[in-house]
């Protein structure tokens, strides 16, 4: 729930993977449900979901693009020489 809260004070608010934790909030799951699920659903299985279901967030997005524009530029830092006399 705590992730649930600080996403509301971020600037990019997307509901994303927090999207799993809906049905804490909204019904009861057992300890067996919890156990099933954890034995019969891989992480990959999870990623491939959110991958079909939900996508990219904006930050991976822009993210990327930063990324891609930047690849083949020199680094944006500007190194300063002092000469000392």
């Amino acid at each position: 729930m705590l992730d649930m809260l600080n996403a509301a004070k971020t600037p990019m608010k997307e509901i994303g993977r927090a999207v799993l934790t809906m049905p804490v909030f909204t019904s009861e799951i057992t300890l067996e449900e919890v156990k099933m699920a954890m034995e019969n659903v891989s992480t990959q299985d999870v990623n491939n979901w959110l991958g079909l279901n939900i996508g990219d967030t904006l930050f991976a997005k822009r993210k990327r693009a930063y990324n891609s524009i930047n690849k083949n530029t020199k680094s944006p830092v500007i190194k300063l020489q002092l000469k000392i006399e």
